[in-house]
């Protein structure tokens, strides 16, 4: 079986796009690195020693032609589908579509599939017999398939649901009404289709984020998911991230106390100096491996610890921007 790589779908050029790559490429070496995108981000190929290729290359194909043909936008009137000037409550569906044809056109069964915000921290070679026995890895609180899947035969499967919910005219009018009154601002995307698939058939799936062996697969940075939560220097609350001595970083419970080892962290909703801190971090980590037992945890630098001191100026303009914008809604 081919060594299963790691994919990215990401359209245009976001700021965070090239930490995530360098990161994925730094920590998986012997991984083949892929990012279908666009002409916009092409130039990170060859900046980031990762394998670009074009959405335009996968865009074939009877299923896809089919979802064509059959695609209408599910959403409420609050809900704002173009993203970056392009429709991304469409892309969110298709990218699925072109995941499948690269898999089948490059012979790859099991791969790795991650929001294009998430930065992986090991080897998720080590990792890959925890989910051999499943079709597939969920985050989103299982709403979505991400992380890892065996089997190009279960995105097929996948596809096959989205084509029949756009062409079931009944299902689509009664979720439209459904959304136009109780959820104004939400719509039908690919997570709302991979639970219509759940309930139709069996998913042999586990949460990604599952504790296995003290290690787990962040679902999302700014959600605690039972952890010890810091608040950041633009007044968000994050999990509380260590970076200790072994290479690691490491979540704690709220609970018990116990670290939990993170194999990846997801960063939606922060800012791009995050991104930088702990590439960074891995980059030092990674030219000086230390096998020395780590100081009390309390000694410890937290992520935004880390940001605090090599990003000081900015951290002080959020943190006066916060002030500012707090004393404004006092007074008014």
């Amino acid at each position: 079986m081919a060594n299963p790589p790691i994919i990215f779908t990401h359209y245009g050029n976001s700021r965070y796009l090239p930490y995530v790559l360098e990161t994925a490429r730094l920590t998986n070496p012997d991984k083949e690195v892929v990012l279908l995108g666009d002409e916009k981000n092409q130039w990170i190929g060859k900046e980031k020693g990762i394998t670009h290729l074009r959405f335009a290359d996968f865009d074939y194909g009877d299923k896809i032609d089919r979802f064509d043909r059959c695609y209408r936008p599910v959403q409420g009137p609050q809900h704002h589908h173009i993203k970056g000037g392009e429709d991304w409550l469409k892309f969110v569906f298709k990218r699925w579509f072109f995941v499948h044809n690269f898999l089948t056109s490059h012979h790859f069964d099991s791969f790795w599939h991650f929001d294009s915000d998430t930065m992986i921290l090991e080897p998720l070679a080590d990792h890959e017999a925890k989910f051999e026995s499943y079709e597939c890895t969920e985050q989103c609180n299982g709403q979505c398939i991400n992380g890892f899947v065996s089997g190009a035969a279960f995105v097929s499967r996948y596809l096959q649901k989205i084509n029949s919910i756009f062409e079931d005219t009944h299902f689509l009018e009664a979720k439209q009404q459904e959304i136009e009154s109780l959820h104004p601002n939400w719509a039908f995307t690919e997570m709302s289709a991979y639970e219509c698939l759940k309930q139709a058939e069996p998913v042999r799936s586990i949460p990604l984020s599952s504790i296995i062996d003290g290690t787990t697969f962040d679902d999302c940075i700014c959600h605690d998911h039972g952890m010890q939560m810091e608040r950041l220097f633009n007044g968000r609350e994050i999990k509380k991230i260590y970076c200790l001595a072994d290479g690691g970083f490491y979540g704690q419970n709220a609970t018990t106390g116990k670290l939990v080892r993170m194999i990846t962290l997801n960063f939606s909703w922060v800012p791009v100096v995050l991104f930088d801190v702990i590439l960074n971090e891995l980059k030092k980590r990674n030219a000086s491996p230390t096998t020395q037992s780590a100081p009390e945890l309390d000694r410890m630098p937290s992520m935004n610890d880390m940001a605090w001191r090599t990003h000081l100026l900015h951290c002080l303009w959020w943190q006066l921007k916060n002030s500012s914008r707090k004393f404004r809604k006092s007074k008014a």
